[in-house]
Formats: C-alpha cells, sequence, structure tokens
C-alpha cells in the first residue's frame, strides 16, 4: 500500500494535480474545454499547471501552456475512460480510495495543541539515545479482567525482585515472554524517539539511568524496563559500504571473510574505493553508486554498523572490516550530521507523530472535540438494545442480525448535519468484524462501538470539508484521478507491454531501426592482481578453446569421489558451463551412461553433458567441467582470492566501460596499470553499429512498445470522445499565465 501511495505522489504532481471536473459541473463561468460536455475549468487547468511549473513562473510563453494543454487533456481522457468502465465503483477501488482520503484529511482534523506538543516532547527526546533492557508478560488483545490482574501481579512480583538487587538479566531470561530474551537478556541495545512504541518510549525517556520503570502498558502487554545509559545523540551518519554477502548457512563465511579483508588490505594500499566498490560489493543497490547510503540513525540499522560507522572521524576515514546478519562489510565515512533546528524539520516529526502510535492521544482530542461541536447525543436505550444482540460469534468474525429485528430504525447517535440509526450500526459492525482473542461479546460489540463512533464523527467532519474547504476538495480530488490514471495506465500500457510477448516480437521486427547499437568493440578485459598473471593470461590463455576449471577421477565405482560435490558447485557457477565423462566403451560404457543419467536427475541439463570414448585412462573414469567462456579463467585463478582475476567480455559502446574508452580502437592486445591492478584487454574486433537482438534490446523494445501503446490508445479515446476547448477562456489563461502579477498571482 506505502509504495503505490508514494507513487500516487509523484503520478499526480508530474501529470496533472489538479482538481476534478465531476466536482465542477456547475457554476463555472471559466470553462476551458468539455469532454463529452463534461466541464473543465481555467481556474482548474491554471492551479495544475502553476503546481507543475513552480519556480518558472516567469518565463512561461504560450509554447509552455499548449505543451501541458496537450498532456493535461489526455490526462483528462484517461479519466473519462476509466470512468466510463467503472473502475471507480468496484469495491476494491472504494477501499483503497477510503484508506487514502483519511490519510488526507488528517492534517485537516488535527491542527491542535496537543499536536504541537507532542512534537516537541518528540524533538526533545530526538536529542538523547537510551540503552535499555526490558521484560514483559504478554497480554491478549482484548484480555478478560482476571488475565490482566494475573499478569499484572506477575510483572509486579517480578519488578519487586529486581528493585530488591536480583540481575535484571536472569529475571529476563527465566521470566519474559519476549523469545530473544532468552539469549539477550532482555537488552535493546541504544535506540532514540519514534523506534518503540509510545508507552514504552515514554517509560525510557523518563527512567533515570541504573533505575528500574515503573510498569508500561503496551499493546504487547506489561513491561518493566531496566534503562542503563543515557547519551546525547550521535546525530545521523552517511557513509558508503562494501559488503561481500554470507550465505544463511555460512557455508561461505570463511570465503566471504577472507575476501572482504583481502579488500581492506588493497584500500589500505591506496587502491581507489570506488574501484574496488564496483568489482567486489554485493549490494546490487549500490554497487556502482560507490556504495553509498542513506542518512543513517542509532536504532536504524544494525547495531555493529552503526558502531562501525559512527566511530568514524573524517570524511574519508574506512572503517575495519566487520560482521553483521548479512555479511562483512567495510564503511567509508561520507558526512556527519547533528540534529537539526526545530523548526526546520518539524513537518517530518509532525509526520511521524501522526503515524505513531502517540497519534491516538491526539485523535481521541480531536474526537472529544468533535463530539462537543457536533452536538453529539447518543439514545442511551438504543445503544443498550445494541449490546444486548451481541453474542459468541462475534468473537469469531462471524456475527450476523435479522434485518426485520424491531428497533432497527431507532436512532442510535445524532449529530449537527446526520444521524445513524441502529442498523446502521449493525452493518457496520457486520462488515469490520474479526476474530479476537476478547472472551465477552458485549465488551467487543462496545469497543467497536467506539470504532463506530469515531468513523462516523470523522465522516462528518470530511463532508464539512469537503464543502467547505476548497484546497481539501482539490487535494482529495487528485487523489481520486491518480488512483484512476494508475489502474487504466496498469491495464492499457504497463502490464500490456510487458506480457504480450507477440506484440513485442511484431513491434521489434517491424522497428528494428529504433535498436540500433552504436560503433562498438568485441572485447575481453582481464583485470589482475599482478604482472605475472597478467603475464601468464596472455601466453597461456587467451587462445584456447575452452577451459577445463575443475576435474574428478572415479576409480572406486562404489562410492561417489570426494572431489565431486566440488565439481558441482564449480559447475553451477559457470557461464555456458558442460560437463564431459571420460573413459573406456568397452570396460565402463554402461557406468558412464549410469553416471550421466544420475547427473541428468541433480538438475543438470542432458545438453550439458558429453560422453567421451577414450582409451586414455583404461582403469577409471574422468569427470571434467568445462568452459568456452572466458569468464571462468576466475574460477581457475580465483582459489586463494576472490580478487585474482576478474573478466569481462562481449561488445562495448562508447561509455560502457572506462578502460575501453581509453584505448585506440582497433583489434590487438592492450596492457595498462590503474589503481594497483593490471589490465590486458584484447580487441578482437570493431563492430559496426548493427542492430541489438531481441533480447539485447528488450528493455528498450518494452518501453517504445508502451509508448505505441499509449499514442495508439490515445488515438482511439480522441476518436471516441468530443474535445471542445473555448478559445475565447484560452486567451485568458495565456493572459494569466504569462503575466502571473497583472493576473494577481
Amino acid at each position: 500500500m506505502k509504495v503505490r501511495f508514494s507513487f500516487f505522489i509523484f503520478l499526480i504532481v508530474f501529470l496533472s494535480a489538479c482538481s476534478g471536473s465531476h466536482q465542477n459541473r456547475s457554476g463555472h463561468p471559466d470553462v476551458l474545454f468539455t469532454i463529452d460536455g463534461d466541464p473543465v475549468s481555467a481556474k482548474e487547468f491554471e492551479y495544475g499547471y502553476r503546481k507543475n511549473n513552480i519556480g518558472n513562473e516567469k518565463s512561461v510563453t504560450r509554447e509552455d501552456i499548449d505543451h501541458y494543454l496537450d498532456l493535461y487533456i489526455n490526462f483528462k481522457l484517461k479519466v473519462k475512460e476509466a470512468r466510463a468502465r467503472g473502475y471507480d465503483t468496484t469495491r476494491a477501488f472504494q477501499k483503497e480510495y477510503e484508506t487514502y482520503k483519511y490519510e488526507l484529511i488528517r492534517p485537516y482534523l488535527s491542527e491542535y495543541r496537543a499536536i504541537d506538543s507532542l512534537c516537541v516532547m518528540a524533538y526533545d527526546r530526538m536529542k538523547w539515545e537510551v540503552k535499555a533492557a526490558h521484560i514483559l508478560i504478554r497480554l491478549p488483545e482484548n484480555p478478560l479482567p482476571s488475565d490482566t490482574l494475573k499478569a499484572y501481579e506477575k510483572i509486579s512480583g517480578i519488578r519487586q525482585r529486581a528493585l530488591n538487587g536480583e540481575d535484571f538479566e536472569t529475571l529476563a531470561k527465566k521470566y519474559s515472554d519476549d523469545p530473544s530474551a532468552k539469549t539477550n537478556g532482555g537488552m535493546l541495545g541504544y535506540f532514540t524517539v519514534f523506534q518503540m512504541v509510545y508507552p514504552f518510549e515514554s517509560a525510557a525517556y523518563n527512567t533515570e539511568p541504573g533505575q528500574i520503570s515503573p510498569i508500561i502498558r503496551t499493546r504487547f502487554g506489561y513491561h518493566i524496563l531496566k534503562v542503563y545509559d543515557k547519551r546525547p545523540s550521535r546525530g545521523k551518519v552517511k557513509v558508503a559500504h562494501i559488503l561481500i554477502r554470507v550465505k544463511p548457512d555460512s557455508s561461505n563465511e570463511e570465503e566471504a571473510r577472507n575476501k572482504i579483508f583481502e579488500i581492506h588490505d588493497e584500500l589500505t594500499a591506496g587502491v581507489d574505493w570506488n574501484a574496488l566498490c564496483t568489482q567486489f560489493s554485493e549490494d546490487g543497490r549500490t554497487r556502482y553508486s560507490g556504495g553509498s547510503l542513506p542518512y543513517l540513525t542509532t536504532g536504524q540499522i544494525d547495531n555493529a554498523f552503526a558502531d562501525a560507522a559512527f566511530s568514524l572521524d573524517k570524511p574519508g576515514d574506512i572503517s575495519d572490516p566487520f560482521r553483521t546478519r548479512y555479511g562483512w562489510h567495510i564503511v567509508k565515512l561520507e558526512d556527519k550530521k547533528e540534529i537539526e533546528p526545530y523548526e526546520k524539520i518539524r513537518d517530518e516529526i509532525e509526520s511521524k507523530v501522526r503515524r505513531d502510535t502517540r497519534g491516538s492521544a491526539a485523535r481521541k482530542t480531536i474526537v472529544e472535540k468533535m463530539k462537543k461541536e457536533s452536538g453529539l447525543a447518543v439514545d442511551n436505550t438504543a445503544l443498550q438494545y445494541a449490546f444486548s444482540r451481541a453474542d459468541p460469534s462475534l468473537l469469531k468474525g462471524k456475527w450476523s442480525f435479522n434485518s426485520q429485528q424491531q428497533s432497527l430504525q431507532d436512532t442510535l447517535i445524532s449529530f449537527e448535519g446526520g444521524a445513524a440509526s441502529i442498523k446502521d450500526f449493525f452493518i457496520w459492525v457486520q462488515a469490520n468484524q474479526r476474530q479476537v482473542g476478547e472472551k465477552d461479546p458485549v465488551n467487543y460489540m462496545k469497543a467497536l462501538f467506539n470504532q463506530f463512533l469515531e468513523k462516523t464523527l470523522m465522516q462528518n467532519e470530511i463532508s464539512k470539508l469537503v464543502n467547505s474547504n476548497e484546497s481539501f476538495r482539490l487535494l482529495l480530488n487528485e487523489y481520486f484521478e491518480g488512483m484512476l490514471l494508475f489502474d487504466i495506465m496498469d491495464r492499457e500500457v504497463w502490464t500490456k507491454s510487458t506480457t504480450d510477448t507477440a506484440g513485442l516480437r511484431a513491434f521489434y521486427n517491424t522497428h528494428k531501426d529504433l535498436f540500433m547499437r552504436g560503433e562498438s568493440v568485441d572485447a575481453e578485459i582481464y583485470n589482475a592482481a599482478s604482472a605475472s598473471l597478467r603475464n601468464e593470461i596472455r601466453t597461456r590463455q587467451l587462445d584456447k578453446d575452452y577451459y577445463t576449471v575443475g576435474e574428478t577421477e572415479i576409480k572406486d565405482f562404489s562410492i561417489l569421489p570426494d572431489g565431486f560435490v566440488g565439481l558441482m558447485k564449480k559447475m553451477q557457477k559457470l557461464e555456458n558451463g558442460y560437463l564431459v565423462i571420460s573413459g573406456s566403451e568397452s570396460t565402463y560404457g554402461g557406468i558412464m551412461d549410469s553416471i550421466s543419467n544420475y547427473l541428468t536427475k541433480t538438475g543438470i541439463p542432458p545438453d550439458k553433458i558429453t560422453i567421451d570414448y577414450t582409451e586414455a585412462h583404461p582403469n577409471s573414469i574422468l569427470i571434467s567441467v568445462n568452459s568456452q567462456s572466458k569468464k571462468s579463467l576466475e574460477l581457475l585463478y580465483n582459489t586463494k582470492s576472490a580478487l585474482t582475476l576478474q573478466v569481462d567480455a562481449g561488445k562495448f559502446e562508447k561509455g560502457d566501460h572506462p578502460l575501453i574508452d581509453t584505448l585506440a580502437w582497433k583489434p590487438g592486445l592492450y596492457e595498462t596499470e590503474r589503481d594497483g591492478r593490471y589490465y590486458l584487454v584484447r580487441i578482437n574486433r570493431l563492430v559496426p553499429p548493427e542492430v541489438m537482438s531481441f533480447n539485447e534490446a528488450r528493455g528498450k523494445v518494452i518501453t517504445k512498445y508502451q509508448d505505441e501503446l499509449e499514442k495508439n490508445w490515445l488515438k482511439a479515446l480522441k476518436n471516441k470522445y468530443i474535445v471542445e476547448i473555448n478559445d475565447e477562456v484560452l486567451r485568458k489563461v495565456y493572459k494569466d499565465l504569462e503575466n502571473p502579477v497583472a493576473s494577481g498571482r
């Protein structure tokens, strides 16, 4: 949900960021254009234009306005078609839209002192980091009073023992319901604001180092904390890292450790960080950007990573290798920041406060305020009747009501601007109930009534805002139309372009001129750790047709040889690898066939297995792993160090590889040195501009095919719907946007 929500923000701002014509069908004297009679006002268009051209107000041209108008009409055509298909009436769309609407409404409903005081408190806490441990006694989500009392008495007894001097870690290991406490004694390490649930955070910040907190209640149960330390915030740190991953089963632990230490040795010897990161880091997201990560804070990342990052003093400083749950890292400091002034980050803090559980305190204040302002009245007789209808099926999420029951039409709550009946409440309960741990159905019904009451008051407040607050109405419709645009673009363009293989092929075959590769070289690049290795590659390996990277000999046919497993691992790592089973046909032909069948069952394709009948070794069978790929040389030479040799081979255009760009573009062998590495480059041939194969160009084909699909679709929409532009109003728009001062903007 959050990914799509973020995408809507981008999509709406980029494409239109405008109010909706479906809410502006009347009363507008300045209709700029219509789509099948549906009006879009000049005011709406200008709002969208200005929002997308902030900072360029003084350089607006008529050509810019016309271009944006074309885009804007296209956008409205797509939204019109989405509505025509009923995308906005589906249950899934309505549910998702209601979620976004609530996200949008919160800033308008929460302009109260409670929010501001929570923001100030959060900022003050942000200045400190707390090191604490905790003990948890769990409670179900809706516990009975007896459950609550039992848990409270248990945590009270544990707290008293801690106060009497018993070791907190020992108590946590023995009694805490937090599974991790069995190994870490309840230790949480250092954390800061917004990283724990709000009551827990408050207890941590309100307890002095060395002390035991009062008992606190969270949604998980009862806790006590022991605070060990408080220190000034370390702020934010920005680092780059080189990562060598360790597999979940740790099977490559030693290999990864050796590799990271060798990289560290190279760094301390002066080899360029970016070069090593590009060559060896296994973080695919950052490998080609120098390993750079966003700003990080304590508690946001693995403790070992945070400690290594914050221990560095000056930009450019490099850490020793260290281990996290992801693997082995080296970090380089890029920047450190102290906490910024409150005014600069208040909006960011407020956003977190609203998302955080502490926001419920503000929401409670808001609900109470809405109750008073709306003149809320609850009919207690109707309420008691509603509660009396609760039964055990409600706890299972399977409750229903008889629509013929008496009193269903009785008013349950009333307020300025509306009312809700018992039936309205029951319909809501039936739609929102779920299986719970609560043991009393009446208690659960009461909880649902509180939720219903809050929801109803919020909806009433939203209605008031929509009717009275134009800016909110515009914003709300941005999301409505943005969701429609996303859905219809996904169906008509994005998904279709990636799944229509036949269409992609046909488009590629018809437009091959769009997928030309520029002049390039067919080349091999050997990146060696020493000049002697480079010489060996040049004299012994360059002209071979294939490479044998491993072999094992079978003499005892009752068992697999020790080297067999290692051979299979090499086969898995190879590009274009294949196995050769060699032996005497007359002596071992049947066994060789059996080995081939066994290898096929282990997942090796039959076309990757070759049987070679030979009398060269009459008393054994030899299995070898081979490859024609130059890349396989890495397996031959990187037995002790993963940095010994790196091989790249293929077609390179200008800009594809910095080393290739520095060489004369003609066939031959070239040697050079860079950053302590020894390079051998063989340019086999110059490749004139040529059409890329379909597989090589697939990404570009999809992009161009999307453009084609959208263009044809828009053409069909313009034939389907009549677009009429009011030239007189358009001239006024030109004047307003080209002369913002004169128009009062």
